[in-house]
């Protein structure tokens, strides 16, 4: 998982997933939605103060910055070297 941060990485999470494909890399969102936002807790917990956005900053930030990719047994050096020159890039594209 590496974590793009949006201070400095200008492209939505989307568009960099987008763009690391076209470039052969494997890769995904590493985290979904936070669970405060999700209407199920939200159902369930009803107007509890705990689920206030202010409490969850970091947690929000993390959904649009972090991605993952494979990890495996057979993964090479070579491999991370490619994930670290796609990144780079994905990266002067972005900024």
């Amino acid at each position: 998982v590496a974590r793009l941060r949006t201070i400095v990485w200008k492209r939505p999470l989307a568009e960099t997933i987008a763009a690391l494909r076209a470039e052969g890399m494997p890769c995904e969102a590493a985290v979904g939605r936070s669970l405060h936002l999700d209407p199920r807790v939200r159902e369930a917990l009803g107007d509890d103060e705990r689920l206030e956005a202010s409490r969850f900053a970091v947690a929000s930030k993390l959904q649009d910055e972090l991605i993952a990719f494979p990890l495996h047994s057979g993964l090479t050096s070579q491999d991370m070297a490619d994930i670290g020159a796609a990144l780079r890039k994905v990266e002067r594209w972005s900024t």
